[in-house]
């Protein structure tokens, strides 16, 4: 392995600070050129905790208003609550919800779409590597500390056992 100098080892992570400094200037945002789209939220009946079965089988049914949830119970006297549960995209909604105010998750097709309009648009910043980066540069740092220390202690033991012998230690 190459001996760095300090100043090698200084150079360096100025380098590497400076380069993930510019990722926001390079890069950006990932995604910053596609504008969000517009969501809708979907509503879902919440089973109380000691529900009968009829309360349970609202688990796999997703509502575009709040008001047809709270229209379509399982029983008289159900008391599950109305929660939101997702937003999914616009057109998604339009499509799942053309027929009526509710639709059924144990569908395949009515699944997989909520599943492909329920994802975020919101861009997400390439910078959240950045501490990544920072545990990675810090753990390179500790190593290279530690190595040297290590390279610098055995010269030490090399140096005590031929103190006495007479030979020159090896380098």
């Amino acid at each position: 392995m190459r001996d760095m100098t300090r100043r090698g080892f200084f150079g360096l992570t100025a380098a590497t600070a400076g380069g993930i400094a510019a990722i926001p200037l390079l890069g950006g945002v990932a995604g910053a050129d596609t504008a969000p789209t517009a969501t809708k939220p979907i509503f879902r009946l919440e089973p109380n905790p000691n529900a009968c079965n009829a309360c349970l089988g609202h688990r796999n049914k997703r509502f575009a208003d709040e008001k047809s949830a709270d229209g379509t119970r399982a029983h008289k006297g159900c008391h599950c609550t109305v929660v939101s549960a997702d937003d999914i995209d616009a057109a998604v909604y339009e499509q799942l919800f053309k027929d009526g105010g509710t639709v059924d998750l144990r569908n395949p097709d009515t699944a997989n779409l909520v599943k492909a309009g329920g994802g975020s648009s919101v861009p997400v910043p390439i910078v959240t590597a950045l501490p990544l980066a920072v545990l990675l540069g810090g753990g390179a740092a500790g190593y290279w500390f530690w190595h040297k220390r290590q390279d610098r202690l055995a010269a030490e033991r090399r140096a005590a056992a031929h103190a006495g012998s007479g030979t020159p230690p090896a380098a």
